[in-house]
């Protein structure tokens, strides 16, 4: 039992003010002569005792009733499932709506979702008049309390599925925040009112996330009593069957225009055995291509598809099942791609013989142009026909300043260009590299002195195996086959060099100093898209007078298998290119070397909008588009044009295995979750559950004026004077006692 007023108990201690006035006040009785007085006393005996019964009983019952009325002042409530004199209360009521994909199953004409917003309509009719409302959607973060039941049910009525939805778990952590607001905005003398939470979900796979359940322990803990009390309604089926799309493989998505196109889509089947065809449109062609399908239920299956002879542009496919079924939306996957004009890799050299070893190592994957540095053709080139080249390579450039290399590469480096940085010997410009020079920014380090070590030279150590471009060496030094663990690679001439700051070191030498052999440059990705890598001994082929090698790098299998992984990770841009991403999360376009248009034109599905160009920046990136289907980007005037698709990731369209009980128990408990089919009124199931406080204040009202009405009733029956007749007395009388 709790007591609105605790303070007003203390008036109990007026329960005993009628022992002192009936102590104070009573009287004794008085002695007359009268006459047969033995005759009496046995009468008078009688007398007292039904008096001093009487009196007692008035005084408890006077003492009951002020002690009654303190206790109904404090206006005690004790829980209780039984009927309270106040009626329904006023109620907080929050509804949280999973929009998910998976919501968009369909039985007999309706979706989950349908379902879901019929059941949400229900609470809202049901709950007691001045309730307040909060309508969450889970693709949508945040909530607020809504002004009012009309504007809850327009808030319901107007909730679509969404590829942006997330899982209700959100949801549930968005409704205790506005709890928690509730309880601030002001204090009700009545107490807090019922808080009602009701989720409404098919309990699909991606609708929990796990992770999130300790954070809603702790905020549940966090709000005061009564805690809401939570109902899950599931919408969704014990047994679904549905053949989807799951998955495109498509890696790279730019494909050199001599390459054949190849993707991949899995279809995966729940709870059915299917036997269909997938149909692949390219561009809207009228010619589809056609894969029969077989596959068993819970199992999944790849279908490739393949292109051959496309021109360079950009291409847009459209893969889907041939018949439909209950979930409609992953019956269909958008593809998009380009076909790139074969970009070769740029040698930039002061003799083009040195670099006969290096194209021999990278042509059969990359195809090089080698030119000399000081060409006028060079100088002259425009950061648009620098773009063409994959990668750029300088090898044994004496003075890029003086070619003016730097200014063309830091353009070319802030669009994603690659460099490849290999200094000659101690007859190049050292200012020519000075990192606080001309080559700021692009310069991991300061060439500080020649070394000529002294034989056998100087090895690798301390590789960083977590680096893409050292990552496979690793392998290669736990395989005793290729000798690699036991010859590791060796230098005799090197740069010694001072790395710059945040510049990182992939390799060491274990000479004195454990000067580096392969840095990275340390670029802001705000301006520079690109990557930049510097290898401190000469990769030229030259040789001393003695015929001597800087390195042993070519007179064995490392040399092809180290510039073709550096290259690989220089000319990352392309093969990490992503045409197709996952709809409903923010979308990143790479923005092209020397376009700087103010804005940019978006167009898709429910979109045409103008997008700002911020200042400065190498990448676009949008919010905007979230609907699955095909995009396009340009500039106004069309010179550039790009494209992407989206899709919604497969987890969000699984369907099986669902949430269990047990993980939805500690939020819903054990009767808290209502199963499909169940159609009793939503409001009478969390009500059968819920054990509400009672407020006493008016019964107790009730039976202080029934004892009131008692006390009247007794007092005046106990004290009445009856008539009775006149005794003279005579003269031997002895006394009597006045009762």
């Amino acid at each position: 039992m709790t007591f609105l007023h605790p303070a007003l108990l203390a008036g109990l201690l007026f329960a005993g003010v009628p022992v002192i006035l009936h102590l104070i006040m009573r009287q004794k009785p008085q002695r007359v002569p009268f006459p047969a007085f033995r005759f009496l006393a046995r009468k008078a005996t009688a007398n007292r005792r039904k008096l001093q019964l009487r009196h007692l009983l008035l005084l408890l019952m006077r003492m009951f009733l002020i002690g009654l009325v303190c206790l109904a002042l404090a206006r005690p409530r004790i829980v209780s499932e039984a009927l309270s004199l106040a009626g329904d209360r006023p109620a907080a009521v929050v509804l949280i709506l999973d929009t998910s994909p998976s919501m968009g199953y369909t039985v007999a004409g309706r979706s989950r979702l349908d379902d879901a917003k019929a059941r949400a309509l229900e609470v809202i009719q049901a709950s007691p008049a001045g309730s307040r409302f909060a309508v969450l959607d889970v693709a949508e973060p945040g909530g607020a309390w809504l002004p009012s039941a009309t504007a809850a049910r327009e808030r319901v009525t107007q909730r679509e599925l969404s590829e942006a939805a997330g899982p209700v778990t959100d949801g549930i952590l968005a409704a205790y925040r506005l709890y928690q607001e509730l309880a601030t905005e002001s204090a009700d003398p009545d107490g807090p009112p019922p808080r009602l939470l009701y989720v409404f979900t098919d309990r699909a796979p991606a609708c929990w996330d796990n992770s999130r359940s300790a954070d809603i322990e702790a905020a549940r803990a966090a709000l005061g009593d009564p805690k809401p009390e939570s109902l899950l309604i599931d919408v969704g089926l014990d047994k679904p069957a549905d053949l989807a799309l799951t998955e495109l493989r498509f890696r790279p998505q730019i494909v050199p225009a001599n390459v054949p196109v190849t993707f991949g889509v899995t279809v995966q089947s729940t709870g059915q055995d299917v036997e269909t065809q997938i149909l692949c449109r390219l561009d809207g062609s009228p010619d589809v291509e056609t894969k029969p399908v077989r596959i068993a239920a819970g199992q999944s299956k790849e279908i490739t598809f393949t292109r051959r002879g496309l021109k360079p542009g950009l291409y847009r496919a459209e893969v889907r099942l041939a018949t439909d079924d209950a979930l409609v939306a992953n019956n269909v996957m958008y593809v998009c791609f380009e076909v790139s004009i074969p970009r070769p890799v740029l040698v930039l050299c002061d003799r083009s013989d040195d670099t006969a070893d290096f194209v021999r190592a990278v042509k059969a994957k990359y195809p090089c142009e080698v030119k000399v540095a000081d060409d006028p053709a060079v100088r002259a080139m425009s950061p648009a026909e620098l773009a063409v080249y994959r990668a750029v390579v300088l090898l044994g450039v004496a003075g890029p300043a003086r070619a003016g290399l730097w200014e063309k590469l830091t353009p070319y480096v802030a669009g994603g260009g690659g460099v490849l940085i290999a200094p000659g010997g101690d007859e190049l410009l050292r200012a020519d590299y000075d990192p606080a020079g001309p080559a700021c920014g692009l310069m991991p380090a300061r060439l500080d002195e020649y070394v000529a070590a002294p034989d056998p030279g100087v090895v690798w150590l301390d590789y960083q195996y977590q680096h893409p471009a050292i990552a496979p060496f690793r392998e290669y030094a736990q395989d005793p086959a290729n000798g690699f663990a036991d010859n590791p690679p060796r230098a005799t001439r090197y740069w010694a060099v001072t790395p710059g700051e945040g510049a990182g070191i992939l390799v060491r030498y274990n000479d004195a100093g454990r000067h580096p052999a392969v840095i990275e440059s340390a670029l802001d990705r705000t301006a520079k898209r690109g990557r930049v890598l510097l290898f401190t001994t000469p990769i030229d082929g030259r040789r001393d007078a003695k015929d001597r090698s800087a390195n042993d790098y070519w007179e064995w299998w490392f040399g092809l298998a180290l510039m073709n992984q550096s290259m690989q990770y220089l000319v990352g841009g392309d093969a990490d290119a992503e045409f197709n991403l996952p709809a409903g999360r923010p979308v990143t376009v790479p923005l092209p070397i020397g376009v700087r248009p103010a804005a940019f034109l978006l167009t898709g599905p429910g979109v045409e909008a103008t997008v700002p160009r911020p200042d400065k920046a190498t990448d676009l990136r949008m919010i905007q588009p979230r609907r699955i289907g095909q995009y396009t980007l340009s500039t106004p005037d069309r010179q550039w044009v790009t494209g992407f698709s989206l899709n919604v990731p497969g987890s969000e369209y699984q369907l099986t295995p669902r949430v269990g009980v047990d993980t939805l128990k500690p939020v819903f408990g054990a009767d808290g979750i209502l199963a499909p089919g169940q159609t009793a009124p939503l409001r009478e199931s969390l009500e059968r559950r819920q054990k509400r406080p009672v407020e006493l204040f008016p019964w107790l009202m009730l039976i202080v004026l029934a004892l009131f009405v008692a006390e009247n009733w007794l007092a005046n029956r106990f004290y009445r004077t009856k008539a009775t007749a006149t005794v003279e007395p005579t003269a031997n009388a002895i006394g009597s006692t006045n009762a």
